[in-house]
């Protein structure tokens, strides 16, 4: 079961991070990456209940570690939906506080649950019998009130609130991200800003093949940041103007012959390198 369920998990995260690469707008995206996420959890919810557990420890192994991972998509991305959507128009002072705000709710969150956070954060499992075993609920054990609503077949007391963790880790990446774009955009940072000598001396095609190369591999902020910011700080270090990288993407897509030939170029010259560096 379990392989059956991590195969899904991939699937979903291939899929949002190639609806990332050709969406632009933020809430348009979020919106189609919730239904993905849902998409997806039905397939799961639709095999565990055709194919019993075969013991506690893998119907606690599903609860704890992989329901939560699908289920994270969409509380994540419902989170970026709503807090962009009630974003208010105005100037810095004001995008700051409702970010900040977001922020907050976070914090409030975690201290609100701080009990199961730090039990889960330690990896404690003398509880796993009453958090991630069906039938278990406990009105001592802090059950959040839809606890009662929820789908007994398919949820556990606590299930959710690892989903919620998970989730609110990357929201606040997230979150985070966008407060330090706002930074920028002001020209808060200019005068302490670094001076980067670098510069980007091949071509500017290469640069995005590579830069989608690393957000794929989710090479940065543990893979919560979004393209654009990652877009931002190579135009940062290596002061390029990537313009329309979102096309440029596109073409590289639709190239004859290889669609990595500057990652393809990587690696030989690599590899070259180290046979050199081995014959010394």
């Amino acid at each position: 079961m379990s392989d059956h369920i991590e195969n899904i998990t991939a699937a979903l995260q291939d899929q949002i991070r190639e609806l990332e690469l050709e969406t632009e707008d933020v809430i348009k995206f979020s919106e189609a990456a919730m239904k993905l996420a849902l998409s997806k959890m039905e397939d799961v919810k639709a095999y565990v209940l055709s194919h019993p557990f075969g013991s506690a420890e893998e119907e606690i192994n599903f609860f704890r570690n992989l329901k939560p991972r699908i289920a994270s998509h969409y509380i994540y991305y419902n989170a970026v939906r709503k807090v962009e959507v009630q974003k208010p128009q105005g100037g810095e002072k004001v995008v700051r506080k409702h970010y900040e705000c977001a922020l907050a709710w976070v914090k409030s969150y975690f201290e609100n649950n701080l009990d199961f956070y730090t039990y889960y954060r330690k990896n404690c499992t003398y509880l796993d019998d009453y958090y991630f075993l069906r039938n278990q609920f406990n009105i001592e054990l802090d059950l959040d009130s839809y606890a009662f609503e929820l789908d007994r077949s398919f949820s556990t007391s606590h299930d959710y609130k690892v989903a919620k963790i998970i989730a609110n880790d990357r929201f606040q990446v997230y979150v985070e991200s966008q407060l330090a774009t706002l930074f920028r955009t002001y020209n808060h940072d200019q005068a302490s800003a670094p001076v980067s000598n670098l510069r980007w001396t091949a071509s500017k095609s290469s640069l995005i093949e590579l830069m989608y190369a690393l957000h794929a591999e989710g090479a940065f902020n543990n893979g919560a940041a979004d393209l654009k910011y990652v877009a931002e700080n190579f135009e940062r270090l290596f002061k390029i103007d990537l313009g329309q990288y979102h096309r440029v993407f596109l073409e590289i897509r639709y190239r004859k012959n290889s669609r990595t030939k500057y990652l393809d170029s990587l690696r030989e010259r690599l590899i070259t390198r180290m046979d050199e560096a081995d014959e010394k």
